[in-house]
């Protein structure tokens, strides 16, 4: 995934990566939480969550809904529905799935939902920009 990091669309909080030969921008409202997808093909989806701002459903730009998501409490899905040519890298508390690590990505630690773990410590000092009202629950 790439960051617009050190630029004035990472403060507008703009993100983008390619899947194939389909690029994705992201769009964060001014809180952190992902708000919407934009697709090379010029298709949009918007993001429904949860209590947890774990990403529950996605929405068209008619406001069908085109995936939906279902949780354990370790993060792993227990339900799974997305339409064919829909593409979505947040889930479990809006962290970011690593496909070639099969794990999943909260600012520069990774979590394995299937060991319910994270793969290293949080160092003494690290910041954590979650806005998350879990987030004491979940990087202590």
């Amino acid at each position: 995934m790439y960051t617009f990091a050190n630029t004035i669309y990472a403060d507008l909080g703009l993100s983008s990566e390619k899947v194939g030969s389909t690029n994705y921008e992201y769009v964060r409202c001014s809180c952190g939480l992902l708000n919407s997808e934009r697709t090379s093909a010029g298709k949009a989806y918007y993001y429904l969550f949860d209590g947890q701002d774990s990403v529950v459903a996605m929405t068209d730009s008619t406001g069908a809904i085109v995936a939906s998501y279902g949780y354990d409490p370790f993060g792993n899905y227990g339900s799974k529905s997305v339409q064919s040519g829909v593409y979505n890298s947040w889930g479990y508390v809006s962290g970011y799935y690593d496909s070639t690590t099969g794990l999943i990505k909260f600012g520069i630690r990774y979590y394995d939902s299937h060991v319910g773990r994270w793969t290293r410590h949080k160092e003494r000092g690290e910041r954590v920009n979650n806005h998350n009202p879990f987030t004491s629950l979940w990087w202590q």
